[in-house]
């Protein structure tokens, strides 16, 4: 809990691992275990850079690693690429057969601009659905619009489908009207949190105060900053609770079995 121990945190969006070309300090578990501490950050959920931009297999293989090492701590995304639907959907029970795994990471930009409603994505909307399983997708600098977002939303209503970096520069205003209006949208707080001076005061003043979950892209962005921002705005203490902790459970709820709601 931070500063008076008036709020816990679960880090809702995160990575690990190493990425090629970048220099991207304590990306490892031990590493990111280290910077939560100093936050108290609960838990973080986590899909490593390596199943997002070059070996699916190698990575969630990498993900499942920290969440059985280091249980409660780390929970899983697992990633899937739309490029090789038959092998994905041969390998997801095993990944959810683990308690640790609360939902589906996809980034169609890293995925070729695979678009989320091509071909490809329909075994893992299918799947996402009979299950209940959260999917939170990468929405900014490419993929898809918002507009794409809606559709998959209203055509697979049982899919918690969570815009990833609250919309950034498809527009954080849109994206908040979509959200309220869609019931199994959710937006994701970790861009507009840090990226856009007052983005927090619009989102806690329009937007459904249970439908947004904090993230904050760690280690690509130092949760330290994320978090701060969000509880250094001038956002009512009821609201700041439930985007840090209460909306997770009530979207990731498998996250029960591992963690305390």
């Amino acid at each position: 809990m931070i500063g008076e121990k008036k709020f816990k945190i679960i880090d809702a969006h995160t990575h690990m691992g190493p990425v090629y070309n970048f220099y991207l300090p304590y990306n490892d578990a031990e590493g990111m275990l280290k910077s939560m501490d100093l936050m108290d950050i609960e838990a973080s959920v986590v899909s490593s850079n390596a199943a997002i931009s070059s070996d699916v297999e190698y990575g969630n293989r990498y993900t499942l690693d920290a969440v059985k090492r280091y249980p409660g701590r780390f929970l899983g995304f697992y990633v899937f690429n739309p490029r090789y639907p038959e092998l994905m959907m041969e390998q997801i029970e095993s990944y959810f057969a683990e308690d640790g795994f609360v939902g589906l990471k996809i980034h169609p930009e890293y995925s070729g601009d695979y678009p989320m409603n091509g071909k490809g994505y329909k075994p893992m909307w299918e799947y996402a659905a009979e299950h209940k399983i959260p999917v939170l997708s990468h929405t900014y600098y490419g993929g898809d619009r918002l507009e794409v977002f809606e559709s998959i939303a209203k055509e697979y209503p049982d899919v918690p489908l969570l815009i990833g970096h609250g919309g950034m520069d498809l527009g954080v205003g849109k994206a908040i009207d979509m959200v309220n209006r869609q019931a199994n949208l959710f937006f994701d707080l970790c861009s507009p949190a840090d990226k856009k001076h007052g983005a927090l005061n619009l989102i806690a003043k329009e937007l459904n105060p249970d439908k947004a979950i904090f993230g904050s892209d760690s280690p690509w962005n130092g949760p330290n900053v994320v978090a701060g921002a969000v509880l250094f705005t001038d956002v009512d203490d009821r609201i700041k609770r439930k985007w840090f902790r209460d909306n997770f459970f009530k979207v990731y709820t498998r996250a029960s079995k591992v963690i305390e709601p």
